[in-house]
């Protein structure tokens, strides 16, 4: 209940009984402790109201007789405020940030933001702790002088001049913080072991941005009744011997604007920092009597040891950051709408973003198996602003091939209906954005792009040299000569040209701008992103299986401006390389490992037999052969299957299933039970060596019947 000077003459009498035991003339001495509630005043005397004595064969207790005796409270405010949440380190207590979120008061700007404690405490697990009377007030100053100690003069003077647009604000924030108690006893999950009894309400008046903030806390419990031994978000033990009676919190923002403008900038320009001390000051609360007042300086424990004159606890530093967002990976990814393609959830769980091909293999494993002549994606992946940094950003982006392995293919990729990276398809163009998530929706938010009209426009340029990790995985003009259509780059099949497959392609560099964002929530990131996709055919070029088809990303960028593709190969900034290994063969343990850059695995048609016996047209077949006699029937089942989980169109490389007999058996027949697939029939030859013949598609088994006969071949 909120505490008032009337309420400290309300005290309850408590009756002790004691049990000495078996005396016979003797004189003894009884010591008791009494826990009082820190209602009582400093300087209140406390008496025993009167003792008695009964044993045995008495009538009735016999009173004390003289004085009985008193004792005197001392009690007095001894309050700790904390911005260092339960740390017992200097500045070292845990704070939620800083992260960058949409500004509370305009949602169409970015902050980054502090969470920090505001904890009140009494030492000695409240021991003589007067609780406070009225009104909890301090301030918490957040104008650019106090909250950045170390910026120059003429830094400060400047956000002064515009405090709307790079003053920090503050406000209550009412959840509980990791590793404190909560914030009070609500009977349920919050309860009195790892809750304080009631915080109160928290007000604070800040009259404008960049400006002090006054904090009053109202109708806190202070009177210590109970207090909790552990947090509330994990149940860790507080520290011990400390009284914890109020637990809140205070959100701080600072406009991502006032960090770039006047924070420290890296030698890139795209990353800024801006340090920050976060102090309460101005404690007052005020106990009994009008002499019972308590400030900053009064509070227990020592000075800060860097800031003299500010409280050990009572300031938190903080540096918060903003780096100008980028990303860039190279996958590869499936055709979408092909038959046996892996769904966009199997392919990249949780995310969505590509089909995969058939097979099992997910995005990034090194696994993916293909065929010859079967179409793929390769997908370059790249990033740029977020809401911290709402800039266009222009980039080249480089994709870099063996050319004897993989050819470029132009064709009518379509667009898939759950991919996300891939709602756009080609068009017929070799190379074409396939997913952007940066499209104007609503004021607040942006969606993915589901037309060529709503991505942004892409320059390609092509060449033959292949490709390898390091230097040559990038797309520099030493790389070149560069053509601007790939029927123009020497040493193409023109047969295969013909079809829109481009046998001499072995590199493509891609420009485009991404732009600012377009919302505060950028379709399943906070980050503009961009999907450009390559279509690329598996070359039929009698290669065995197993063999590696690997491929190399790099990327040029250069943030806050928008360049064409020759000014951003010009510029000063160095392209970021490769260091992907594809290993020399599937079984090499250090292949699939760097980035950016992936790899596919050739898989021919490759067969698998198994191959179980019967004795008779009845029962079980087994690995065991039987025991036969001469005219015995004996039956084996042949099972044969692919390991490669392509489904490649218009391959038609067969499959030869062979069985030998002994001299001791003759052929009988042969005969496949049930069907093995919905369209087509593989073929079985009879004879003395039967054989079943089969596309690349099988699956299932054969049965092949035969007698115990002497064989007349």
């Amino acid at each position: 209940m909120p505490l008032t000077a009337k309420s400290v003459d309300e005290l309850a009498e408590q009756t002790l009984t004691c049990n000495v035991g078996n005396k016979s003339a003797a004189t003894d001495y009884v010591f008791f402790t009494v826990k009082v509630l820190n209602l009582v005043h400093q300087g209140q005397t406390l008496a025993v109201k009167s003792a008695s004595i009964t044993a045995d064969g008495l009538d009735k207790p016999v009173a004390a007789t003289g004085a009985l005796p008193t004792v005197k409270a001392s009690a007095r405010l001894m309050w700790d405020l904390s911005k260092n949440s339960i740390g017992t380190g200097e500045n070292a207590g845990y704070v939620w940030g800083p992260y960058v979120q949409p500004c509370y008061w305009d949602k169409t700007r970015a902050c980054s933001v502090n969470i920090y404690s505001l904890y009140l405490s009494a030492p000695a697990n409240g021991k003589g702790a007067m609780p406070a009377i009225g009104d909890i007030t301090l301030t918490d100053d957040v104008s650019p002088e106090a909250l950045y100690p170390s910026m120059s003069v003429d830094k400060i003077a400047a956000i002064n001049a515009d405090l709307d647009k790079y003053g920090a604000r503050i406000i209550s924030y009412s959840g509980v913080l990791s590793g404190g108690p909560a914030n009070v006893i609500d009977g349920k999950s919050k309860n009195a072991a790892n809750s304080v009894r009631n915080s109160g309400s928290v007000k604070i008046d800040q009259k404008g941005p960049g400006e002090p903030a006054k904090i009053s806390i109202r109708n806190a419990d202070t009177s210590l009744r109970s207090y909790p031994t552990k947090t509330y978000s994990d149940g860790k033990a507080l520290p011990a011997n400390t009284a914890y009676a109020v637990s809140s919190s205070v959100q701080v923002s600072t406009p991502v604007d006032t960090i770039r403008d006047f924070g420290k900038v890296n030698a890139s320009g795209d990353h800024w920092t801006l340090p920050t001390r976060n102090v309460f000051s101005d404690l007052s609360i005020s106990g009994f009597t009008a002499s019972d007042h308590e400030t900053s300086a009064d509070q227990p424990g020592p000075e800060s040891a860097n800031y003299p004159g500010i409280h050990w606890n009572d300031y938190r530093t903080t540096t918060p950051s903003v780096t100008l967002a980028g990303s860039f990976a190279k996958d590869f990814a499936g055709v979408p709408g092909t038959t046996g393609n892996m769904t966009a959830e199997e392919f990249t769980p949780g995310n969505n973003y590509f089909e995969g091909p058939p097979g099992g293999a997910p995005l990034g494993s090194g696994g993916i198996t293909v065929a010859p002549k079967q179409d793929v994606v390769s997908v370059l992946t790249v990033g740029g602003a977020d809401i911290a940094t709402p800039a266009e950003v222009s980039v080249v982006a480089c994709d870099a091939w063996d050319n004897t392995r993989l050819h470029l293919r132009a064709g009518n990729i379509p667009a898939s209906s759950d991919a996300r990276a891939q709602f756009v398809g080609s068009d017929g163009a070799p190379v074409w954005v396939s997913g952007y998530n940066n499209v104007p929706d609503t004021a607040d938010k942006a969606k993915w792009a589901k037309q060529k009209s709503e991505t942004p426009e892409l320059k390609v340029q092509y060449s033959a040299l292949l490709g390898s990790a390091g230097a040559n995985s990038a797309c520099g003009e030493d790389q070149g000569p560069w053509y601007d259509a790939p029927e123009k780059v020497p040493g193409n099949d023109p047969a295969l040209a013909a079809k829109g497959i481009y046998t001499g392609v072995a590199r493509v560099r891609a420009h485009i701008v991404l732009p600012d964002t377009q919302g505060l929530e950028v379709a399943n990131f906070n980050q503009v992103r961009a999907y450009i996709s390559i279509g690329m055919r598996v070359a039929d070029g009698g290669r065995g299986a197993g063999d590696i088809l690997p491929n190399w990303g790099s990327l040029k960028r250069v943030p806050l401006d928008r360049l064409n593709m020759q000014d951003v190969l010009d510029a000063p900034s160095k392209w970021g390389l490769s260091d992907y290994v594809p290993g020399a063969n599937v079984a090499d343990p250090d292949g699939n490992v760097g980035k950016p850059g992936d790899r596919l695995i050739l898989a021919d048609a490759q067969a698998r037999i198994a191959k179980k016996v019967r004795k008779g047209d009845t029962g079980e077949f087994s690995s065991m052969p039987p025991q036969v006699t001469g005219g015995d029937l004996v039956q084996y089942e042949l099972s044969p299957s692919l390991t490669s989980g392509s489904a490649a169109t218009g391959v038609l490389k067969d499959v030869w299933v062979e069985d030998c007999l002994p001299a001791s058996q003759t052929y009988s027949e042969a005969t496949r039970p049930r069907p093995l697939l919905p369209s087509g029939q593989p073929r079985v030859t009879p004879s003395v060596r039967p054989v079943a013949r089969t596309k690349p598609t099988l699956g299932g088994s054969f049965q092949s019947t035969r007698s115990t006969q002497p064989s007349t071949q």
